[in-house]
C-alpha cells in the first residue's frame, strides 16, 4: 500500500493559507503574535507544532490546545521545546492551536540569570510529517519509497540576443570548477561551536563545548564570513554535513547523544536546536551509527541496520524536518555499505572503506551518482594532504571530488578553511564550490535528466526548463551557461525565488535559477525571529538568507530589518529578551496567556 512520504519542508502544489490571529488576554492588555502566510502541499494533513524557548518552558507551565480529527479539543502539556502533532483533515474541519501559559511560580523566587529570551510560537501546517511525536523517542512516519515520489517542476528565463545562442546546464552550480565536501562525525558540538561559528561570523568561544544560548567567556567573534561567490558577485558561504546518531543511547546517555537543547558546558554533542539552525542556514544532516536490536556483530545484521536508517530518517523529520540522504559510513562497517545499497532512504554513501568502494566524482561529468559509494581523494588525508589534492584538481581539466571527515574540529581545522577561503574562496581564484554531499547530489542528479527548450521572441531567447525532482529534495537550485547572449538574463516564471546571472570573463552569461519558496519561508523565519527578539545572530542569518531571494523579493525583508528597533519592555510582549527584573514583572502581570490561531480554507 502506497503512503505519503513525511515532508514539512517541501512545497509542490502551492496553497494559500489564509489564517487569523486571536488573543485571549486580560483586559487592556495586548501581547503581539506575528504571523505570516504559509505555502505548503500535501493538504490531506493538518500538522499541529508549537517552538517556545528553553526559558519559557522553565518558568512556565505551557500547554497546547488543539482540535482532533472528530472536532473535539484536545490538551496536551507541553514538556520540550518542539511539539508536533499530525491530523488528516476532513471536508468542513477547521484546525485551531491554542497555547496556554502559566506561571509556574509568581514571585519571582526561580529568576537566577540576568536575561530571559522568551518566545512562543503555535503553528499549523498542510502537510508534513504522519505520526506524533509522543514519547521523546519519535513515532515511526507513514511513508513511500522516496525514490518513487517525484514531481516535475518547470521554469523559464530569458536572454537579450541578436543571434542563436546555445545553452546548457553547468556540470557545477555556479559554473565552479571543484568541489570540496566537508563532513563532522560522531554529532560533534564542535560543529556548532567551531565550524559552522567560523563560516558564519559567529561568536567563538574558549570553552570547546560552547552551545547555543549559553553565556559567553572569553574567545573572538570571527569578522566575516568564509565564502565563494555565485559567480554574479553575490557570497555564498561554505556549508558542512553533520554525521549525526539521532536514536542512538548510551549508558551515560539514556535520552540519546543529541538532546533538543543543551545548556550544558561539558555537553560533547550537538543538539537538535542547533542542527535546525545549521540545516536552515544550508548545512546538511547525515546517518552516522544506528542502534539494532542484537550484539556488536553489526556485519551479520544487514537488516538490523536497513530497520534503524529508517528510524533515524523518522526522527530527524520529527525534530528538524530534514530528509536525510546521505549515509557517512561509521567505523569502516561494511555492513553499512549493503544496508544503503537496500535501503530506499539512502541515495548516497560517504564510504571510508571496503575493496572496490569510495568511487572517483568526476565533477565535469553530468551523469547520475545515485546509490553510489564516493568519498573524494584519501580518507585518512590531513589537512596538508587535503590542500594537495586540492591544489591538484585546481590545475586538472578533469577534476574530481576532494573530501574531508573530522570528529572534533580544532584550530588547525578552522585555519584549514581559512586556507581554502584564501586560495580558491572569494578572497581567491574564486572557483571552488564547498558544499554537502546532499547538495551536490540533489545537484547532479537534476542536471542529468532535465530538459531544455528554446523560443525566439522579439530579441530575446526564452528558455524553458523542465526538471523531474525527487520530494525530499531542499537544494532545488541549478545553474546555466549561455553562448551568444547580449547580456545578463532575465526571470521569467513567478517560481524563481532566487536569481542572478552575469557575463562572464569569457563572453558567455551564467544563470542561477532557485525554484523553490523554501528561502522565502526561511528568510522570513529569521527576520521575524530578529523583530521579535532582537538579537544580532539572527540578523546576521536574516541578512544572509535574505540575500539569497531574487532582487525584487529582498526589498521588504531589507526595510523590515533596517526599521526594527528594540521596543520599550513596558507592554512586554510574550516573545522578546527580559531582564531579570522585566522577567519578574512579566511573571506577576501575565500568569496567564491563551494564543488561538484559526486557518480558513
Amino acid at each position: 500500500m502506497k503512503k505519503s512520504m513525511p515532508l514539512n519542508r517541501q512545497t509542490g502544489n502551492n496553497m494559500t493559507v489564509l489564517r487569523k490571529i486571536l488573543l485571549f488576554v486580560p483586559a487592556a492588555v495586548m501581547l503581539p503574535v506575528t504571523s505570516c502566510i504559509n505555502r505548503l502541499n500535501l493538504p490531506d494533513q493538518i500538522t499541529y507544532s508549537v517552538d517556545v524557548s528553553y526559558d519559557a518552558l522553565e518558568l512556565f507551565q505551557l500547554k497546547a490546545v488543539y482540535k482532533d480529527q472528530t472536532g473535539l479539543t484536545e490538551e496536551v502539556p507541553l514538556s520540550s521545546t518542539h511539539w508536533v502533532t499530525n491530523i488528516q483533515k476532513k471536508d468542513g474541519f477547521k484546525g485551531e492551536l491554542a497555547v496556554k501559559m502559566y506561571a509556574k511560580d509568581q514571585s519571582g523566587a526561580n529568576l537566577v540569570k540576568d536575561a530571559y529570551n522568551m518566545s512562543v510560537r503555535p503553528e499549523i501546517r498542510y502537510g508534513g510529517i504522519t505520526a506524533a511525536l509522543s514519547d521523546g523517542n519519535g513515532t515511526k512516519a507513514a511513508k513511500a519509497d522516496p525514490a518513487s515520489d517525484t514531481r516535475n517542476v518547470k521554469f523559464k528565463f530569458r536572454v537579450p540576443c541578436s543571434q542563436p545562442v546555445k545553452v546548457s546546464a553547468a556540470p557545477l552550480k555556479y559554473n565552479k570548477h571543484m568541489v570540496f565536501c566537508y563532513t563532522i562525525d560522531d554529532a560533534s558540538v564542535n560543529a556548532w561551536s567551531r565550524v559552522f561559528a567560523v563560516i558564519n561570523g559567529k561568536w567563538v568561544d574558549d570553552r570547546e563545548f560552547f552551545h547555543k544560548g549559553l553565556k559567553k567567556s572569553t574567545g573572538y567573534r570571527q569578522k566575516f564570513a568564509l565564502c565563494f561567490t555565485d559567480g554574479c558577485g553575490n557570497d555564498r558561504r561554505f556549508t558542512f554535513g553533520n554525521s549525526i546518531w539521532a536514536t542512538l543511547t548510551g549508558p551515560e546517555n539514556p535520552d540519546g547523544f543529541v538532546l533538543d537543547v543543551s545548556k550544558s558546558y561539558y555537553n560533547p554533542y550537538v543538539s537538535w536546536e542547533e542542527l535546525q539552525v545549521m540545516t536552515d542556514m544550508g548545512n546538511s544532516v547525515n546517518w552516522h551509527n544506528v542502534p539494532t536490536a542484537v550484539d556488536d556483530s553489526l556485519e551479520k545484521n544487514v537488516a538490523a541496520l536497513v530497520e534503524g536508517l529508517e528510524t533515524d530518517f523518522d526522527r530527524t523529520m520529527v525534530k528538524i524536518g530534514y530528509p536525510m540522504k546521505v549515509l557517512a559510513q561509521p567505523d569502516g562497517n561494511e555492513a553499512y555499505l549493503e544496508a544503503a545499497a537496500l535501503s530506499p532512504y539512502v541515495r548516497l554513501t560517504r564510504a571510508t572503506s571496503g575493496e572496490g568502494h569510495m568511487e572517483e566524482v568526476y565533477l565535469l561529468d553530468t551523469v547520475s551518482i545515485d546509490k553510489r559509494e564516493v568519498f573524494g581523494g584519501y580518507t585518512e588525508g590531513n589537512y596538508e594532504d587535503k590542500l594537495h589534492e586540492l591544489s591538484v584538481q585546481a590545475l586538472s581539466d578533469k577534476p574530481t571530488l576532494v573530501g574531508k571527515l573530522d570528529h572534533r574540529p580544532q584550530k588547525d581545522a578552522i585555519d584549514f578553511l581559512y586556507d581554502i577561503f584564501d586560495l580558491y574562496g572569494s578572497h581567491g581564484a574564486d572557483n571552488i564550490w564547498v558544499t554537502t554531499y546532499d547538495e551536490l547530489f540533489e545537484y547532479k542528479e537534476m542536471i542529468s535528466s532535465l530538459e531544455l527548450a528554446t523560443y525566439e521572441n522579439d530579441g530575446y531567447t526564452e528558455v524553458e526548463v523542465s526538471v523531474p525532482i525527487d520530494e525530499t529534495f531542499i537544494f532545488n537550485d541549478l545553474s546555466f551557461t549561455v553562448e551568444g547572449a547580449d547580456g545578463p538574463a532575465e526571470p521569467v516564471s513567478k517560481n524563481l525565488y532566487g536569481f542572478s546571472s552575469a557575463v562572464q570573463k569569457d563572453g558567455t552569461v551564467l544563470v542561477n535559477c532557485t525554484f523553490t519558496d523554501r528561502i522565502y519561508e526561511l528568510a522570513d523565519k529569521y527576520v521575524t525571529l530578529y523583530e521579535e527578539e532582537f538579537e544580532e545572530e539572527d540578523r546576521n542569518y536574516a541578512e544572509y538568507l535574505v540575500s539569497l531571494l531574487r532582487e525584487d523579493l529582498r526589498a521588504p525583508f531589507i526595510t523590515r530589518i533596517q526599521s526594527t528597533t528594540e521596543p520599550s519592555k513596558g507592554k512586554m510582549p510574550v516573545n522578546g529578551k527580559y531582564t531579570r527584573e522585566q522577567m519578574n514583572k512579566y511573571l506577576l502581570l501575565y500568569d496567564q496567556y491563551e494564543c488561538k490561531i484559526e486557518y480558513q480554507f
